[in-house]
């Protein structure tokens, strides 16, 4: 991949019909990915296959979240989406580290 995930990816990886909250969800995924890995100057070189799986796990989760009858509050990192957890985006996001 060398372009960020898009919305019809994400509602597909779900299984779901495109939502209008999808857009907000996975803006949010893509600048939390593009903050992580702020080394990467191009997309050519941050969107491996790993990091943009992971874009859109984080992308679902936050969809998910949206749908809480209790809001952020109602949410944990043991959510899951298709199996997936926040530890698996992160893990497949990685982060780029300064020393």
């Amino acid at each position: 991949m060398s372009v960020p995930p898009t919305v019809s990816e994400l509602a597909a990886w779900i299984g779901v019909a495109e939502h209008p909250q999808m857009t907000p969800a996975l803006a949010a995924a893509v600048a939390w990915t593009r903050g992580r890995r702020f080394r990467s100057k191009d997309d050519a070189t941050l969107w491996t296959d790993a990091v943009h799986l992971g874009t859109i796990i984080y992308g679902a989760l936050l969809f998910q979240r949206r749908g809480s009858p209790q809001g952020f509050d109602g949410y944990d990192d043991a959510a899951t989406v298709n199996g997936y957890t926040i530890y698996d985006a992160y893990t497949l996001v990685g982060q780029d580290i300064t020393v």
